[in-house]
């Protein structure tokens, strides 16, 4: 049997719980650090495509680095939020919308678990302009520091069928046909968080927005514990350590 999260309905499902929680996504998931992306922007790329972009955070990283940027997103209530700057359009990773040949660089920034890999490989080969470059980047709590599993466990008690491993097996793709070799790079950083905001994390998870309430209050409860349990700067707030896992390959021809 598929695991709930492998199966397109139950992909749909939990896609489209975000638009729940669009605001506090925006405010509390984490983007990503600039090593991460040093490894994923190719040299002379003018033109980007983010799909499922959410809110813009890596859009907005992109543009930063001076590329022209697609946000690509089916969610509207999402994209709403997309900083000045940035273009977007409601579109997925099998069907962006976009033009052929079109862009120098398509980033997935925790989604290409969402994407049906190979309409999506398609749709990169449409796109992408000879040689361009596809790049994907999960972050992941570094659940091998005690209070940080325990948090992560905590979460996942609204859908155990969600647990923090499987998250990380479902990563980057063993290749893409008519790409080069997919290379990988882990990069750990922290962010840095108050407590409230760390409690709150929890509940931007797809997972979470999508579960009954029955079962939020008593993990609510096992977070709070988990929070209660992380060390503290001097001015109260927590350092959150994080692992991006970073994979890119290169068009051929």
């Amino acid at each position: 049997m598929a695991d709930r999260a492998d199966r397109p309905d139950a992909r749909r499902e939990l896609a489209g719980a975000f638009t729940a929680g669009a605001d506090a996504y925006d405010r509390l998931r984490p983007g990503y650090p600039p090593a991460a992306m040093e490894l994923i922007i190719p040299a002379g790329a003018r033109d980007a495509a983010d799909v499922g972009a959410g809110t813009g955070k890596l859009a907005t990283q992109l543009t930063a680095a001076g590329l022209s940027v697609w946000a690509i997103d089916p969610a509207a209530q999402m994209l709403a939020l997309v900083p000045a700057g940035v273009e977007s359009r409601v579109g997925t990773g099998e069907h962006t919308g976009l033009p052929d040949a079109s862009v120098d660089l398509v980033t997935f920034g925790q989604s290409w678990h969402w994407v049906d890999a190979e309409a999506g490989t398609r749709e990169l080969h449409r796109i992408l302009r000879p040689g361009g470059r596809v790049a994907m980047l999960w972050n992941k709590l570094d659940t091998s520091v005690p209070w940080v599993a325990r948090y992560a466990d905590a979460m996942h008690t609204v859908d155990p069928r969600t647990d923090h491993e499987r998250e990380v097996r479902r990563q980057a793709p063993a290749g893409l046909a008519g790409f080069g070799r997919i290379e990988t790079r882990e990069v750990p950083w922290r962010m840095i968080m108050t407590e409230a905001d760390l409690a709150m994390l929890a509940e931007t998870r797809s997972y979470w927005l999508a579960a009954d309430d029955a079962v939020k209050h008593p993990a609510r409860e096992l977070i709070m514990a988990a929070v209660g349990a992380a060390p503290r700067a001097a001015d109260g707030r927590v350092s959150v350590p994080y692992a991006t896992e970073v994979a890119w390959a290169d068009r051929r021809g």
